[in-house]
């Protein structure tokens, strides 16, 4: 049976992290799935990181280092910019995801209110992006 490819979420909510993790273990999801919780941690873990994850699941509103410096980071690398990157933020606003599009996110989702939304979203993940489900 072949590996599946990772799935990276870097997002500094622990709220967000365990929800997002639930809707992954509701919807059977086998993939691996890291999580970081900076920018700079992400960083760190995709210059160590073989094989790299084929998807990243990128908040925008964290301290220190945002999103949108990591996204603008990931784009720019060489071997990085091949990961689908998601910006998945709880904003709405259309000038973030005017940034995000600028800055070459693949897609940007905000972040559903309730569990059934989220799982929807995780199968559109999977199927949209990683191409299974």
């Amino acid at each position: 049976m072949p590996t599946l490819p990772a799935i990276l979420v870097v997002d500094d909510s622990e709220n967000d992290i365990t929800l997002l993790r639930r809707a992954f273990d509701q919807e059977d999801i086998k993939n691996d799935v890291q999580v970081c919780k900076s920018g700079a941690e992400a960083l760190d873990y995709l210059s160590h990181a073989s094989p790299l994850p084929r998807l990243m699941l990128l908040d925008i509103n964290m301290p220190a280092m945002d999103g949108f410096e990591v996204l603008r980071r990931v784009k720019e690398h060489p071997q990085w910019r091949q990961i689908i990157t998601v910006i998945f933020t709880t904003s709405m606003r259309p000038e973030d995801k005017a940034r995000a599009d600028q800055l070459g996110a693949e897609s940007f989702l905000t972040k559903p209110m309730n569990n059934d939304d989220l799982r929807m979203v995780v199968r559109h993940f999977l199927k949209e992006w990683l191409g299974e489900g």
